[in-house]
């Protein structure tokens, strides 16, 4: 931006920074609101030059909070999955003492991270976009410009990869169907 743009942004910001400020403050930890805020602003710097006129500069503005405050919960639910996901994968290993159930839980996780790895990479990015970052099928499906019916047949395709790769003796039998997922 140019220093006159520059200047204009500024005042922009300090005349509206208050209010989306406490729009956070009320729906978000005091310690997030700050970080949601500067990303509602760094959506505002970026797309400045498109900000419509005065009167809908607000709705603008709320409308740009309203999906940072959606990405903020959604990873907020994911990292609270991702901690229970690892507390469980901990639990089964509870009458082991503290060091060797966190060697024997690195160790297990390293293994499904190295499976995964060994994956085709188009299958190992939708197995983590579903499973990693909580993402719906169908979006994945849309991510990649391919139908709901391939992206539920490359996850179970994926998963009778690992389930081979993680547990030979038992992978090598045809899983069960999971109720709702696609035939390959």
């Amino acid at each position: 931006m140019q220093s006159h743009q520059q200047a204009i942004f500024e005042t922009f910001y300090r005349e509206h920074v208050g209010r989306i400020l406490a729009y956070f403050g009320r729906r978000l930890p005091a310690a997030v609101a700050p970080d949601a805020t500067a990303e509602v602003f760094l959506v505002v710097w970026r797309r400045f030059d498109e900000r419509p006129t005065e009167d809908a500069v607000v709705p603008w503005l709320y409308t740009i909070a309203h999906n940072v405050l959606r990405n903020t919960e959604r990873s907020r639910r994911r990292r609270t999955r991702l901690r229970a996901r690892l507390t469980a994968l901990g639990e089964s290993h509870t009458n082991l003492a503290g060091a060797d159930a966190v060697v024997i839980r690195n160790t297990e996780l390293q293994q499904v991270v190295e499976a995964l790895d060994r994956l085709p990479e188009r299958d190992r990015e939708i197995v983590k976009l579903v499973e990693w970052d909580g993402l719906e099928r169908t979006t994945v499906a849309a991510m990649f410009g391919i139908s709901r019916d391939v992206v539920d047949k490359r996850m179970s395709r994926a998963y009778t990869r690992l389930r081979r790769q993680l547990d030979p003796e038992h992978g090598s039998r045809r899983p069960e169907r999971a109720t709702g997922e696609a035939s390959v």
